[in-house]
């Protein structure tokens, strides 16, 4: 609206809960030596019929995880790489 006044309204909506599942229950990189760079990849699968959004946040310095958020299609898969930063 040209000319109009601004105003601000607020959006609400109800969205079907999703199910994101990974391939494995844990991550186990072993020893490691300093001046490596293990990595390890999980497979995530949306297992509902629905898009599902992800956002991984990690609490461990020197691991390094992508991609850290986006989106599934339903019954689609996404390789999730894991990797330890010991420069």
């Amino acid at each position: 609206m040209e000319d109009g006044q601004d105003i601000q309204f607020r959006c609400l909506g109800v969205v079907p809960q999703s199910k994101i599942v990974p391939n494995l229950k844990e991550i186990n990189f072993g020893a490691i030596s300093i001046g490596s760079d293990p990595n390890q990849v999980l497979i995530f699968k949306n297992m509902s019929k629905n898009y599902a959004l992800f956002n991984i946040k990690s609490k461990i310095e020197g691991l390094t995880i992508t991609p850290m958020l986006g989106n599934l299609r339903p019954n689609d898969k996404l390789d999730i790489l894991f990797k330890i930063d010991t420069s």
